[in-house]
């Protein structure tokens, strides 16, 4: 449980509606927040006072002699909220990335700090805590696995999100449900690349259930869900396409990689960037993020291969060939042009977005 001397929680609130830091980077998604704090004998539980020495060193500070009236804002009146973006699947790839670039702001969920199988305690964490926004990053992703197991796919891809859905919408957050790619199962490549509205065809257990998931999220009022493609990201012990290439290319002469699923691989720095301006242009609604432009698992492979200066030759082979027991879609290529239209920015080439992913490698 989330306490008052939790080290992450640095956002104020003041009654009466006095805005302080509001144009900082840390509270930029929360300049338009003010007045939610309650005098000591208020309706909020009085753990969460905040004395003096609470506020050494705190970015409040420096702000806090401004005035109300005809005096500043006695220490009494103010109050920390604890839960102010929530982050599940904080351990994971996207999770680390996003508690990194929120830090002060988020408070990171991981497995430990949150079953998600347990759908009554998501339910009292939520209700409790209270938080402003839910970004679900958690996800079961071992698309082949998912065959054998169903249940356990379908609980944390699916269910989950319903249980988090319907805690959101009873405390009135923001719901971001990062979704996939894989939702699509096109064939062909003749009609370009899928848009938000394009029709879906979720193959396998894996993507049937984050279909699921979507719709789940959409029952929140307030909700936004992103799909992205072939996420990859720094971890102590990363599992990812361009882990294993560099990890198998190092021993190998010649590597076959299937060349017939077309994508937009992405990393997860990017997308949390992305998802960062998506909640600040107060985005809702359905969004695709990804690099560009569309590549195949092969061809990905080679610029893997040529940007860590490896002479390790790709063999391109079909889906067939590969023999995976889950099906994966053949065109899940995403537009992104809807992004940039709602927030004015762009999104990296997969070549630029590698580039900086492997220059920054541990």
């Amino acid at each position: 449980m989330i306490t008052p001397t939790s080290p992450e929680r640095r956002v104020f609130f003041f009654e009466s509606g006095v805005t302080v830091h509001r144009d900082t980077v840390t509270y930029r998604m929360y300049r338009d927040i003010v007045c939610l704090a309650r005098p000591s004998e208020g309706s909020r539980k009085t753990s969460s006072s905040v004395s003096s020495e609470d506020l050494v060193g705190c970015p409040v500070c420096e702000h806090f002699e401004l005035q109300f009236g005809p005096s500043p804002i006695p220490r009494s009146l103010i109050w920390i909220d604890f839960t102010v973006i929530f982050v599940t699947g904080a351990a994971g790839q996207l999770g680390t990335a996003l508690c990194s670039k929120l830090a002060d702001a988020c408070v990171g969920l991981s497995r430990d700090q949150l079953d998600l199988s347990d759908c009554a305690a998501i339910a009292a964490l939520v209700e409790s805590e209270r938080p402003k926004v839910i970004i679900n990053c958690a996800a079961y992703t071992a698309v082949d696995l998912a065959e054998d197991d169903p249940a356990s796919c379908r609980q944390i891809n699916a269910d989950a999100v319903a249980a988090l859905a319907k805690s959101a919408t009873k405390v009135g957050a923001l719901l971001v449900q990062i979704s996939t790619d894989y939702v699509f199962g096109g064939s062909t490549i003749a009609d370009g690349p899928n848009h938000e509205d394009s029709p879906l065809e979720a193959q396998g257990v894996y993507a049937q259930t984050k279909l699921a998931g979507e719709q789940h999220a959409q029952t929140c009022p307030d909700h936004l869900v992103v799909r992205t493609c072939g996420i990859y990201g720094h971890l102590p012990q990363p599992k990812n396409f361009v882990e294993t290439m560099l990890r198998i290319g190092v021993d190998r002469e010649e590597l076959s990689v299937v060349d017939d699923q077309h994508c937009n691989p992405t990393s997860a720095s990017t997308i949390a960037d992305a998802v960062i301006a998506l909640i600040d242009a107060k985005a809702r609604g359905v969004f695709h993020v990804a690099a560009s432009p569309p590549t195949t698992w092969c061809q990905f492979a080679r610029e893997i291969f040529k940007q860590s200066d490896m002479v390790t030759r790709v063999v391109p082979i079909t889906t067939e060939q590969f023999g995976a027991k889950a099906a994966r879609p053949r065109h899940s290529v995403l537009d992104t042009s809807k992004y940039t239209r709602v927030t004015g920015k762009s999104l990296p080439t997969i070549a630029d977005d590698l580039a900086i992913y492997l220059a920054t490698r541990a």
